[in-house]
C-alpha cells in the first residue's frame, strides 16, 4: 500500500526508516492515521482510493499482520497547500518531493487456532540435543559455544520482535499448521532463513528439527501469526538429567551427604549385628562327633555360660534358622566389646579365622548335646575341644563389600565419572549428544506382539539418554524384564560399528533371576554368557541357542531351490566314507541303510532308489534269519518233530503218515525264516496221506530231513571285523555322484554357506561355544561373581 506523509516530528524529518523495518499502522480515534516506529510516531493517510480500500482490510485483520517498509523511507513535512493557479501552457505542474507516496507491505496471517499463547501463561519450546546438532548446520561457531548462545541465534532467526508499542515479552512467530490440519499436535515455525517442526508431548511442545527456510513450500495463506509470551526451554539431556537427578538427591544433601550417611548405616549394621552376637553368646565344647552324613554332635558344657545363652540356643532352634561357628579360640569380634562400631568393622575384616560353619537341628538338655548339620561343602572337621558361638561370617563378607565400594566412591575409582560428585548432589560436565527419542526394531521386538506401554517407552528412552544410573521400579508383571530385553538390544544397535562383545552386563543376587535374564536378553540372536566360577547355568543357554540355529540353518537350507540336493549331496559322501571307515555289522545294516533312503530318497534317481531298496531288503531277510537261528527255542520245539521223520520202509509203515503230518504241522506254525529256500509241504504232504511209501518218496524225505537238520543246528559265525559290502560302498558312490551332477547345474554359494554353518553347529559345539564367548554382546553373573575372577579383567 502506498501512504503519503501527513504530519513528520521536526526532528524525525529526513532521517531515513531502513527498508524491512517494522511499522505499526494506529488509527487515533479521530480518525486520523499514525505510523509508528520503535523511536516516533507519524501523521500518514492513504495515497489513492484503492490503498483505502486495502487499508479497510488491514485494520479487521487486527494484530495478524505484519507491516514492514518496502524500500527505504525519508518523512517529509507535506506541502501546504497552494491557491488556485491562473491557465498556463502546462495545466500539470510538477509534485512537491513531500508529496511523493511511499510504500508499506503489509503480511496479513491467520489467527494461530489452537495455539493461543495468554501473556500471562507463555509458551516454552523445548530445545534438546538433537536441536543443538542441527543448529550446527545453520549457525556460525559464536553460535554454538554453548546451550544459550543457540537459542539465541534461534531466537533471531524464528521469533519477531514485539510490535512497536508492545509488551517487550510480546513475542511472535509465523507459524503453519502440522500435518492434522490444527495447531493441537504441532505446527511449524517459520522464519526467514531457518523453519523449526515442533510437536506437542503431552502438556509440552518441544522442537524435533531445524531445516533450512528454501524447503518452504506453504503459502501465505496457510500461515498465521502466534503472538505472546514465547521463548525457549533448555531440555538437553545434560539440563533434564542434571534437574532429576538433583531433586532426588535434595534429601542426601541435607544429611550432610550421601557417603556421611552411608558410613552412619554402616556402624548401625555393625552394632545390630554385635549386638545378635553378644546376646547369643558363647558356648564351650569338650568333645564333637563326626557322623557319615557330615552331622556333627558336640558335646556342650553350658554350666559357665549365660542364662541367656542357653535360652537363645533353645529358643533359636525352635524358631528361627541360624548358623554357628566351632572354631578352637573364639575370635576378638565375638568378645571384645570395648571397641567402637567402626573399630569393629576394621577388625572383623582384618582377622582370619577358619572356623566349621554349621546349622541347628536338635538340642539335648539331658545329655547336653547339640547336633549341628554342616552348611558349606568340603569343610575340614572341627576341632576336638573349642568353642561355639554366632556365625556373622556372611555379615562381615557383606560389609566388607559395602566398604570397598565407599573407598572407591571417595577415590573415584568408579567406572562411572564424578559417581561421588553426582551422589552429593554435585554438577558435572558432559558432553552434547543426540538424544534417542525412538526404539528401534530390534528392540521393539521385545515387546511383540502387542507393543510396549506408554510407561516401557518411556523407561528404555529414559535409561538409553541417561549418561550414568537410571532406576526403573515397578511391581511384578509389569514387564520389567522386557524393557531390560529391550535396553540390551538398542544398546548393541547403537553400540554396532565399535567394540560390541561383552559390552553389557546384566546382573541381579539369586542366579534364578540371572538365568532367567538370560532366556531374555538376547542380542543380534545370540544369547548371554553367563558368567559363574560353577558354571551354574552357562552352558544350557549356549547349547540351545546351538541347536535352534542348526534347526533354523536347515529349514532355510531347505528353503533354497539347490538347497536340499547340496545337503543330500555332503550327507551321501559322508554316509559313503563312513560306512568304508567303518562298516556297519549285518545285524545293524537294515537300520543304515533306511537312514540312507531317509536323507536321499526323496530327490535321488528312482533307479538308485530301488536297488537301495532291493539292499536293504536283503539285508533284512538276513538279519530275521541271524535272528532265528540264534532263537534255541525254535530249535527245542522242532529238532524232535525233524528227527522223528520216518525215512526207511519199516519205520513208516510204522507211523510214518502220522511223523510227517506233525511235522509239517509244527513247520507251517514256526512259519520260521530260518527254513527259507528249503522246499518241505510237497514231500510231506505226500507221506501224511501214504500208506505204502514208494522209494522215490523215502530218499526225498530223508534228503528233507539232512537239509532240515543241517539248517537247523548250523550257527551264523559274524565275522570278527566287520567288512564293508563292496556293492553298497559302490551304490553310495553313485548318489553322491548323481547329487553332485545337479547341484553343478545349479551352484548356489547361499544354501553352501548354509550347509557348512549347520554342519559346523552339530558337530563343533565346543567351537560354536568358543566363537559365542568371542561375539555375545552380554555378560550375566550375579553381583558377587560380577567382581570376582570369574569375570576376567
Amino acid at each position: 500500500m502506498s501512504f503519503l506523509w501527513q504530519r513528520v516530528p521536526q526532528e524525525f524529518v529526513n532521517q531515513i526508516i531502513p527498508d524491512g523495518s517494522e511499522v505499526r499502522l494506529y488509527r487515533r480515534p479521530t480518525g486520523h492515521l499514525d505510523l509508528v516506529t520503535d523511536s516516533a510516531t507519524f501523521g500518514i493517510k492513504p495515497a489513492s482510493p484503492e490503498d483505502e480500500r486495502r487499508l479497510d482490510e488491514v485494520e479487521a485483520a487486527g494484530s495478524s499482520c505484519v507491516t514492514v517498509t518496502a524500500h527505504p523511507a525519508r518523512p517529509k513535512q507535506p506541502t501546504p497547500a497552494a491557491p488556485p493557479r491562473r491557465r498556463t501552457g502546462n495545466p500539470h505542474p510538477p509534485a512537491s518531493p513531500a508529496d511523493e507516496p511511499f510504500t508499506l507491505r503489509v503480511h496479513i496471517y491467520a489467527p494461530a487456532v489452537g495455539l493461543a499463547v495468554p501473556l500471562s501463561t507463555g509458551l516454552l519450546l523445548d530445545v534438546d540435543d538433537a536441536v543443538l546438532e542441527d543448529a550446527t548446520k545453520y549457525a556460525d561457531r559464536a553460535d554454538t559455544v554453548s546451550v544459550a548462545s543457540v537459542m539465541e541465534f534461534m531466537r533471531r532467526e524464528l521469533f519477531l520482535e514485539p510490535r512497536p508499542g508492545a509488551p517487550a515479552n510480546a513475542r511472535r512467530m509465523v507459524v503453519s499448521a502440522g500435518p492434522a490440519g490444527s495447531f493441537e499436535a504441532g505446527f511449524r515455525v517459520h522464519g526467514p532463513g531457518l523453519m523449526a517442526d515442533v510437536e506437542k508431548n503431552s502438556a509440552d511442545y518441544h522442537i524435533v528439527r531445524l531445516l533450512s527456510s528454501v524447503h518452504d513450500q506453504r503459502g501465505a495463506s496457510h500461515k498465521a501469526l502466534a503472538v505472546g509470551s514465547i521463548d525457549f526451554r533448555d531440555m538437553t539431556a545434560r539440563q533434564r538429567d542434571r534437574e532429576r537427578i538433583q531433586q532426588g538427591l535434595d534429601l542426601v544433601a541435607n544429611q550432610n551427604g550421601y557417603l556421611a550417611m552411608w558410613d552412619r548405616y554402616q556402624e548401625l549394621e555393625a552394632r545390630h549385628i554385635r549386638g545378635r552376637i553378644r546376646d547369643f553368646g558363647t558356648i564351650r565344647y569338650t568333645k564333637v562327633k563326626v557322623e557319615s552324613d557330615g552331622r556333627c554332635v558336640f558335646t556342650v558344657d553350658l554350666d559357665r555360660a549365660l542364662p541367656r545363652t542357653r535360652a537363645a540356643l533353645e529358643s533359636t532352634t525352635a524358631a528361627e534358622r541360624i548358623e554357628i561357628e566351632a572354631a578352637a579360640e573364639v575370635p576378638a569380634s565375638v568378645t571384645d566389646t570395648a571397641m567402637t562400631d567402626r573399630e569393629w568393622l576394621v577388625a572383623s575384616r582384618a582377622q582370619k579365622v577358619r572356623a566349621w560353619i554349621g546349622e541347628p537341628l536338635e538340642y539335648d538338655s539331658v545329655t547336653e548335646t547339640l547336633r549341628l548339620a554342616a552348611t558349606l561343602n568340603d569343610q575340614k572337621d572341627p576341632p576336638p575341644q573349642g568353642w561355639l558361638y554366632l556365625a556373622h561370617r556372611g555379615d562381615q563378607r557383606r560389609l566388607d563389600r559395602r566398604e570397598k565400594a565407599m573407598q572407591k566412591l571417595r577415590i573415584d575409582g568408579t567406572h562411572i565419572p564424578a559417581l561421588s560428585t553426582l551422589l552429593e548432589g554435585g554438577s558435572w560436565p558432559q558432553p552434547t549428544r543426540r538424544r534417542i527419542t525412538k526404539l528401534s526394531p530390534s528392540a521393539l521386538s521385545c515387546f511383540a506382539p502387542h507393543g510396549p506401554t506408554p510407561a516401557q517407552r518411556e523407561a528404555v528412552l529414559t535409561a538409553l539418554n541417561t549418561p550414568d544410573v537410571a532406576i526403573i521400579q515397578g511391581p511384578p508383571g509389569t514387564g520389567k524384564t522386557q524393557v531390560i530385553a529391550a535396553l540390551v538390544n538398542q544398546l548393541g544397535d547403537l553400540a554396532q560399528g565399535g567394540e560390541v562383545a561383552g559390552s553389557t552386563l546384566l546382573t541381579s543376587f539369586q542366579h534364578a533371576a540371572v538365568d532367567h535374564l538370560v532366556t531374555r536378553g538376547w542380542v543380534f540372536g545370540l544369547p548371554p554368557l553367563k558368567v559363574d566360577s560353577r558354571g551354574r547355568g552357562s552352558k544350557v543357554a549356549l547349547d540351545t541357542w546351538r541347536i535352534d540355529a542348526a534347526r533354523a540353518a536347515d529349514l532355510r537350507l531347505r528353503e533354497r531351490p539347490v538347497g536340499q540336493h547340496l545337503a543330500a549331496r555332503r550327507a551321501a559322501a559322508e554316509l559313503a566314507a563312513t560306512y568304508r571307515a567303518a562298516p556297519v555289522p549285518p545285524e545293524f545294516l537294515p537300520q543304515f541303510l533306511d537312514q540312507v533312503l531317509t536323507q536321499l530318497g526323496d530327490i535321488s534317481d528312482r533307479s538308485l532308489v530301488g536297488e537301495l531298496r532291493s539292499h536293504r531288503d536283503r539285508a533284512e531277510r538276513h538279519r530275521i534269519r541271524a535272528a532265528a537261528m540264534a532263537d534255541s527255542d525254535l530249535r527245542a520245539d522242532l529238532l524232535p518233530y525233524i528227527r522223528s521223520l520216518r525215512c526207511t520202509v519199516t519205520g513208516f509203515e510204522d507211523d510214518g503218515p502220522r511223523t510227517a503230518r506233525a511235522l509239517l504241522t509244527r513247520l507251517d506254525l514256526a512259519d520260521s525264516p530260518l527254513f527259507d529256500g528249503i522246499s518241505y509241504q510237497e514231500s510231506l504232504r505226500t507221506a501224511a496221506s501214504t500208506a505204502s511209501p514208494q522209494p522215490e518218496l523215502l530218499n526225498s524225505l530223508a534228503a528233507l530231513r539232512d537239509a532240515l537238520l543241517d539248517r537247523l543246528t548250523a550257527r551264523i559265525r559274524l565275522p570278527e571285523v566287520t567288512v564293508a559290502d563292496p556293492m553298497i560302498a559302490d551304490l553310495l558312490d553313485r548318489f553322491a555322484a548323481q547329487l553332485a551332477e545337479a547341484v553343478t547345474r545349479s551352484p548356489d554359494a547361499i544354501a553352501a554357506a548354509l550347509l557348512d554353518y549347520r554342519d559346523d553347529l552339530r558337530s563343533d559345539p565346543e567351537g560354536v561355544d568358543d566363537t559365542l564367548r568371542a561375539y555375545t554382546v552380554s555378560l550375566a553373573s550375579t553381583c558377587q561373581q560380577a567382581v570376582s575372577k570369574a569375570m576376567g579383567p
